[in-house]
């Protein structure tokens, strides 16, 4: 509908307008008969420029605008609204003398023109002159109107009715074109077109019609009145033939004028399409099939030469605006290319480079590929601008499929102002049959308006005769009259919903309708005689009940007559139920008779109370609720919003959330937001908002849609929760998470220093072997050069020992640097045996000279883990360590005599294998020592926790250990028995699992 009506504009221009022709000549008429009311000159005059004005906006949409057909039509609307002012300034003159002499006009035209032009030029003073000279001089006019009408009784009702019709005319001047200012930024013609679905254009014609139509039918009365001294009130018969013969002709013009635009529509879409099929026939397939469809293309060679046939396309095609070539690449449309006249000046996106989706339209191009073809498609808009496009298929001479669609586009506003342009002439051709009917008319009504008078007059005196015979024939009917009345009476209890109940004086029921039986259970026949208090209330509500009635049956009145109550009443079965009461009273010959009307509101009540409970939730909720419309402005919040933002309940409703923005999310965490709700999912996240004293918090947001029955989005709902408190818990935890974490790596490098001050005998031996053999070489040297046998041969393999034993040392003083370096975690691939076989070569001489035998189990093939191999060669180095120490302890107690165990030999076993179950890699370390306590397995891992002698440990070997695997994602268990030794089990996910 609204592509419909958008393209109907022009002919609802020229309707429009013509109605105000009409008001203007009807307006003259008038004020020829009734030349005291000066009104009538202005209000037609006001009626043929603004008619003007509408007519001149038909002519831009045929004919295109400018700057100076602009002011025409701005300076034609000003005219006509100064018909209103004037109306005001005559009336003004005939009360206070002329105090508003015409100088009044230069001093508003000034503030209207200097007001507006500052606030959007041209734009601005249409606004402005329509708000201050149409909209408060309108409704000032429409006032004075009606105040002229006060002073003459017989034309009031016309008057009053034409002030209001007037002034209901103003108030759509509210509705204005859109302009940057408030406010014609929110109520426009666009706003109302959008949500109305109808121009307000289209509502103006309708009343400029119906305003035309009152004005002619006061000017036909009021003229029989002063013509003929009758009375002018008669039948609209021949108005409405009129107006009949009017619409036919209306309407028979809007169907040439929409048959003419549709001719001319279909003849420029065949020529645009013949233009684009003979286009896409000059293509060359063999260049369009060599691109790729990516920004690599713009360099190619074919690209190149199909994009000069496009400029060449546009230069012979003046009206095309785009050339453009698609492609298919993985199910979706792509540009091939792109281009436009050089001499285009482009206010919208970039062209598209080549790859580029497209994603409009794209069952249409699927189609095309799927069948060739050639198709047009619009008016169109996307982030270009608005075209009609013609669309053509390339197919590939080898094997007749489509490689490739050609699209030229027009300019939709230039092809609208040519269909404009034909449909201009249908136009003229209404008018100019507007016009005869109207002289015709004008004719035809002057000759039979004395031939209805005199008939008039003739029908007059019947209508007394037929009155007087009417009055007799009433007081037959009388009788008549009243049967069918209580039929009706009847027919009316017995079909409504409700239980309606007559009480006679004696308290006894005598009317029960159907509903009554439907409702409490019994029958008329049970009812009917029965007292009715004692029928239907229960027994605590009898002495009130029985007071009561007694001052009714003496004054009929009582604290329930008059009233709708809330009761309970007893059905048949004895379930009490809640009612709502509405009695009267009715006076009868043998006394006051009660009539209630009662109705079942029991199922009500609980959806009150179920209510009740969901309002109580919500405004006693410990969240932050807040429900906006559609357009975001706030419609209800809860107790808790204005405990935690500051804002009352008053200060909230109508504004956007947005009043608690603090700046700090970006406009495109908010468009995010609104593309998630208004697509009817629940967004989720964080905001960081202001009170209104300007304090900031944090707030945890859960924000989701409410739909309607018919599934339609209404309103939106927010439930927020403060967590300022969290934040800030949260980052003292990261503060003292980083502090711990820096404690942990001074403790790890503090451990690997001990542990190189505890190895200090296997460095030593490291360095010495090397160096006790460049020792040895040396003296060979000076041996040989005293003998005089020192040959190159030796020289040669001196040297080469020599390099060996530096090579040696070199290595071992370079693993020493790196382990005692204090560095960050770096995750890496690590092979786990190399880290064990660096760890031995620190430890192995501690091992050897305390008679410790290694015995090493290792899979073939084992996969490598991710980690740090410094770190997890420190875990090595305390396991063998605590295990070293543990057999030196047992050896120590053997000595003693706390042990008796012959041919004791201390062994570590280090086992690596892979374990396929868990996908894990499982370091085995396995010593026999005296083994651990069960109640210690469960402490080794606590810091400062030791089982050794004062000065031997620290007790944060095993905890350093345990913090290293865990951040290796692994675990540690430990196995074995008092006195059987201990086995400590380290598990690595394999690398492509942590």
């Amino acid at each position: 509908m609204h592509n419909f009506f958008h393209a109907q504009m022009d002919f609802i221009f020229f309707v429009y307008g013509l109605g105000f022709i009409l008001l203007a000549a009807t307006s003259y008429f008038m004020y020829r008969v009734r030349p005291e009311q000066t009104f009538w000159k202005w209000i037609g005059l006001f009626g043929l420029l603004h008619g003007i004005t509408e007519w001149l906006d038909m002519l831009v949409l045929s004919t295109g605008d400018n700057f100076q057909f602009k002011i025409v039509r701005i300076a034609f609307l000003t005219l006509s609204f100064l018909c209103f002012v004037e109306i005001v300034r005559e009336y003004g003159q005939k009360r206070w003398g002329k105090i508003l002499g015409q100088w009044i006009y230069l001093p508003l035209i000034v503030v209207i023109l200097g007001s507006g032009w500052m606030l959007g030029s041209l734009v601005g003073v249409h606004i402005f002159s329509r708000y201050f000279f149409g909209v408060l001089g309108g409704l000032v006019a429409a006032k004075v109107i009606a105040t002229f009408a006060d002073k003459d009784a017989d034309d009031k009702r016309f008057l009053l009715t034409f002030a209001y019709f007037l002034g209901f005319y103003v108030s759509t001047q509210f509705f204005v074109p859109r302009g940057t200012f408030f406010p014609s930024s929110i109520i426009n013609q666009d706003i109302f077109f959008i949500n109305a679905g109808f121009p307000i254009q289209l509502a103006r014609m309708v009343l400029a019609l119906v305003l035309a139509g009152l004005a002619w039918n006061e000017y036909s009365q009021v003229r029989r009145k002063i013509l003929f001294k009758i009375d002018g009130k008669r039948g609209l018969g021949q108005e409405f033939w009129f107006f009949f013969g009017f619409i036919v002709i209306i309407v028979a013009g809007w169907i040439m004028t929409e048959r003419g635009g549709q001719i001319r529509d279909r003849f420029e879409r065949e020529y645009l399409l013949s233009n684009v099929r003979v286009a896409a026939g000059l293509i060359n397939s063999t260049r369009i099939k060599a691109l790729t469809g990516t920004e690599q293309d713009i360099t190619n060679e074919h690209y190149q030469r199909i994009r000069e046939q496009f400029l060449n396309i546009l230069a012979v095609q003046p009206e095309a605006l785009y050339v453009y070539l698609f492609g298919r690449k993985d199910g979706k449309n792509i540009f091939l290319l792109d281009t436009e006249p050089a001499d285009h000046i482009r206010s919208s996106e970039p062209l598209a480079k080549p790859g580029e989706i497209y994603e409009q339209d794209e069952a249409l191009l699927a189609g095309l590929f799927q069948s060739g073809g050639a198709v047009t498609v619009g008016p169109e808009t996307d982030k270009w601008g608005t075209f009609i496009s013609g669309l053509a298929a390339i197919k590939d001479p080898a094997n007749g499929k489509t490689i490739a669609v050609l699209g030229i586009d027009k300019d939709a506003s230039v092809w609208a102002l040519v269909i404009g342009s034909t449909r201009l002439t249908p136009i003229g051709m209404t008018l100019l049959l507007v016009l005869l009917y109207l002289i015709f008319f004008v004719i035809y009504n002057q000759e039979k308006a004395n031939k209805q008078d005199a008939q008039e007059r003739e029908h007059k005196l019947k209508n007394l005769t037929v009155k007087l015979e009417d009055d007799i024939s009433k007081i037959k009917k009388f009788e008549d009259n009243l049967r069918q009345s209580e039929e009706k009476i009847r027919s009316i209890t017995d079909s409504a919903q409700d239980a309606i109940i007559m009480m006679d004086p004696h308290g006894l029921i005598s009317f029960w309708n159907p509903a009554a039986e439907r409702i409490l259970g019994y029958s008329a026949k049970e009812a009917i005689g029965k007292n009715l208090h004692r029928f239907l209330v229960h027994e605590r509500f009898h002495a009130a009940h029985d007071a009561a009635y007694t001052e009714f049956l003496r004054t009929g009145l009582g604290a329930a007559v008059g009233k709708t109550l809330e009761l309970q009443a007893i059905r048949k079965d004895g379930v009490e139920i809640s009612v709502d009461l509405s009695l009267s009273a009715s006076k009868r010959s043998d006394g006051w008779h009660a009539v209630g009307i009662l109705r079942d509101i029991t199922e009500r009540k609980a959806v009150e109370e179920e209510l009740l409970k969901l309002t109580r939730a919500v405004n006693q909720s410990p969240s932050s609720i807040v429900i906006t419309n559609i357009r975001g402005e706030i419609e209800f919040v809860n107790p808790k919003f204005t405990q935690l933002t500051g804002y009352s309940a008053e200060e909230a409703l109508g504004k956007n959330p947005r009043v608690l923005k603090s700046g700090e999310i970006s406009p495109e965490g908010y468009k995010k937001l609104w593309d998630t709700i208004i697509s009817g999912q629940e967004w989720r996240g964080e905001f960081h908002n202001k009170k209104k004293n300007g304090e900031l918090y944090w707030e945890s947001a859960a924000i989701s849609a409410i739909r309607n029955a018919e599934g339609k989005i209404t309103h939106y709902l927010a439930i927020k929760e403060d967590i300022t408190e969290f934040k800030k818990q949260t980052e003292e935890i990261q503060k003292v998470r980083k502090q711990l974490d820096d404690s942990q790596a001074q403790l790890f490098q503090a451990a690997k220093l001990s542990t190189l001050g505890e190895m200090a005998t296997g460095i030593a031996h490291e360095i010495n072997q090397p160096l006790g053999g460049i020792a040895l070489v040396s003296t060979m040297f000076k041996k040989l050069m005293e003998k005089k046998t020192l040959t190159d041969d030796k020289v040669g393999a001196g040297i080469k020992d020599i390099e060996m034993c530096i090579e040696r040392m070199t290595k071992t003083i370079n693993h020493l640097r790196s382990f005692a370096r204090q560095e960050k975690m770096d995750m890496k691939k690590v092979d786990v045996v190399d880290t064990i076989d660096s760890a031995l070569i620190l430890l192995g001489e501690q091992l050897r000279i305390r008679e410790v035998a290694v015995i090493k189990n290792i899979e073939p093939d084992l996969p490598k883990v991710l980690g740090e191999p410094h770190q997890l060669e420190q875990v090595w180095i305390n396991f063998i360590t605590n295990a070293r120490d543990a057999m030196g302890d047992k050896q120590q107690q053997i000595a003693e005599g706390k042990i008796i165990l012959d041919g004791y030999q201390k062994k570590l076993e280090i086992s690596v294998a892979h374990n396929k179950q868990e996908n894990m890699l499982v370091v085995s370390f396995a010593d026999n020592g005296p083994g651990i306590d069960d109640e210690y397995k469960k402490k080794v891992f606590e810091p400062f926790f030791t089982t050794k002698e004062v000065g031997k440990g620290t007790g944060l070997g095993l905890s350093i250990s345990y913090g290293i695997i865990d951040s290796h994602k692994g675990r540690i268990e430990i196995e074995g028995k008092k006195g059987e030794g201990a086995i400590f089990k380290v598990y690595l996910p394999i690398e492509n699992k942590v």
